[in-house]
């Protein structure tokens, strides 16, 4: 899969000065003469590029060192000298001879001060690289070149500043129970960061599906108990089969798994489409084809779901992009088909390579890596923060020595944004490839995510149910994240990012539904996650909810405008159940006169209802009481115990 095959290219350079990358541009002068008079350095000169051509760099060596004994100022021969020493690795020997070239003919040998200023760029010698590049564009005239040598220029300014700048960076090597003398690579952490699933590539003995190095991709787990991963277990069929899977991203809340695959039945195409699997209980089932349009005959791969629920970023080389591989985005509608795929635009996409995207649970910070966005190495990692406009700013480098001279793969952020998970084969670890985990630094953390997890049941009979979670801002009425809990199980886990006030409402057909309120706007940095069972009451009369998210003006009757989220729902309910009646009851604490609290409970009550009327419902279905202090649920002897006391209440009164 092109997962795997990100090679170390030299690459993050403008693409018309990777054109000219190549000293075949050893030609000879105008008129079809070389710098040397000398017949026979021309000769071995001649053989030595004949050779070179043929990817013989030890004849080729051995020819051009006879041509610059015979003629030292042959300029061509230090030129093609320099592609061979490049070739070979030996880059400091290379420029050496890049730069004779240089020095011997500034104007026809140019490309030479070009050729060191990218071999030393290459090894992140940036202040040596401007110093080259800042030589090449001397002798331009072609404004096109003197562009891309601007380019170069910045590229090699922005590289030394972030090796001059280190950021803190301790990774730890997730040990002996996921890593091995194998690649692993690409991994995805829950929320909850207790599961852990990557891909590993591996020997194989499968030859249904052969591939090229016969080496498979395989999904692997592993689970985190009393603080220590547990032995990573292959994933097994149907998630795993003769072919090559990876890339996977999976769902906030535990339930879908988004991955790349090759050599389906299904697939349409032959490089790799993206597919969903769904988790029943313990187990993975049916594997889909997510289909058109986001699936096309081009290369789709690295599918990462965001915490909506709903939105997927993907990478893809479809026609419309900006330059090779993009990073996209498309919506799953409500009839599960998905909307035609949105190209992320220039300010992340570039002529060159974007993958490995990974949308943190706060929904607003970008993580993925670029071979053309300026950086240190061939791939670097970099975030985006989206905008107030819904777009994602300019991408930031992670920094050095997160990002290396070598190609970085992907990262994942845990939900509290103070831990990254990345694959590295830069470090002494056990094999190809292993997984680490590091601190992220302040600057480059997301908005930090907390998440409620449990269980939905029957409140009569605790069976599992698999019900319907909305995480809704009550500023705004946006629905956060959508999700359900598990059909057999009945376990759910949901993400919930702070600094925002929000409504959690469960709901199922049949039943009433259940809200919670979580006020985090204040709230800078990971609170505990809740750990809460929801129980679900069936619709029958007598049965009462308390309606968590309905809020007044203090001392009064005026509903606040975050209560229409809560309220919406109600109405929802009753026009589900068109015969249902209900009662509103108002509830206050016991501070102030009984009297008083009696009115106040008794508007606001009525305050509920008028709400629902305006909404369409028949009023002759809605009664209201205010029961003031009469009907505590706690003790008002505590601030806690008076808030629960002061509550908005519906009650069935009649199916």
């Amino acid at each position: 899969m092109k997962y795997n095959m990100i090679s170390n290219k030299l690459l993050g350079i403008p693409v018309f000065l990777i054109a000219l990358f190549c000293s075949v541009s050893l030609l000879a002068q105008p008129g079809g003469k070389y710098s040397s008079s000398d017949k026979k350095a021309v000769d071995s000169f001649r053989k030595g590029f004949s050779a070179y051509l043929a990817k013989d760099l030890k004849n080729a060596e051995k020819n051009v060192q006879k041509a610059i004994s015979r003629d030292p100022n042959f300029w061509e021969a230090h030129m093609l000298m320099g592609d061979i020493r490049n070739d070979k690795k030996d880059v400091d020997r290379a420029t050496e001879s890049y730069m004779k070239a240089y020095s011997l003919s500034p104007k026809f040998a140019n490309k030479g001060a070009l050729y060191s200023a990218l071999a030393e760029k290459g090894r992140a010698n940036f202040k040596k690289a401007e110093e080259y590049a800042s030589l090449y564009k001397r002798q331009l005239e072609d404004p096109r070149l003197i562009s891309d040598a601007n380019d170069l220029l910045m590229r090699c300014r922005v590289g030394a500043d972030i090796m001059a700048n280190p950021k803190p960076f301790k990774p730890i090597n997730l040990g002996p129970e996921i890593n091995t003398q194998n690649a692993e690579y690409g991994p995805t952490v829950s929320t909850d960061e207790q599961l852990i699933i990557f891909t590993r590539l591996e020997p194989t003995a499968r030859r249904s599906c052969p591939t090229p190095d016969g080496r498979l991709e395989d999904f692997y787990f592993s689970e985190l108990k009393d603080g220590a991963w547990k032995t990573a277990q292959n994933m097994g069929p149907p998630l795993n089969t003769d072919c090559n899977e990876g890339a996977q991203s999976i769902s906030p809340d535990g339930r879908y798994l988004f991955y790349a695959a090759v050599g389906r039945k299904e697939a349409m195409s032959e490089a790799s489409d993206i597919y969903v699997a769904e988790k029943m209980g313990d187990r993975w089932i049916n594997p889909k084809n997510i289909g058109a349009p986001v699936n096309t005959r081009s290369w789709e791969s690295q599918p990462f779901i965001a915490s909506d629920g709903k939105t997927l970023y993907f990478v893809s080389t479809m026609p419309g992009g900006q330059g090779g591989a993009d990073i996209w985005k498309t919506e799953k509608m409500a009839d599960g088909k998905w909307t035609r795929p949105v190209n992320l635009g220039p300010d992340i996409n570039t002529p060159g390579d974007e993958f490995s995207p990974f949308i943190h649970p706060d929904n607003q910070t970008l993580y993925f890596v670029s071979d053309f966005h300026p950086g240190v190495g061939g791939f670097d990692i970099f975030y985006s923060r989206k905008g107030t406009d819904g777009k994602f700013g300019k991408p930031v480098n992670l920094g050095y020595p997160i990002n290396t001279l070598g190609d970085e793969r992907s990262l994942v952020i845990s939900a509290d944004g103070k831990t990254g998970y990345y694959a590295s084969n830069a470090l002494e670890g056990f094999g190809d490839f292993d997984l680490y985990k590091f601190e992220l630094y302040q600057d480059a953390r997301p908005v930090p995510v907390t998440y409620m997890k449990g269980r939905v049941t029957d409140a009569y009979t605790a069976a599992s149910l698999e019900a319907r979670f909305e995480l809704i801002d009550l500023e705004s009425g946006e629905v956060i994240i959508q999700s359900f809990s598990d059909k057999i199980s009945g376990e759910f886990l949901v993400a919930i990012p702070v600094n925002r006030n929000y409504a959690l409402n469960v709901s199922r057909n049949g039943y009433l539904f259940h809200s919670e309120n979580f006020e985090l706007k204040e709230v800078k940095d990971r609170v505990e996650p809740y750990r809460k069972n929801v129980k679900l009451t069936p619709v029958n009369t007598g049965q009462s909810v308390v309606l968590k998210n309905i809020f007044f003006e203090t001392g009064s009757a005026q509903l606040k405008n975050e209560s229409r989220v809560e309220l919406d729902k109600l109405v929802e309910l009753l026009q589900k159940n068109p015969t249902m009646k209900i009662e509103i009851s108002g509830h206050t604490d016991n501070v102030g006169s009984k009297e008083s609290n009696m009115k106040l409970s008794d508007e606001r009550a009525k305050s509920v209802v008028n709400y629902l009327v305006k909404a369409g419902i028949t009023s002759s279905r809605l009664t209201f009481k205010g029961y003031g202090d009469t009907q505590p649920v706690d003790d008002n002897n505590t601030a806690e115990g008076r808030a629960n006391n002061r509550r908005t209440e519906f009650k069935v009164t009649e199916i």
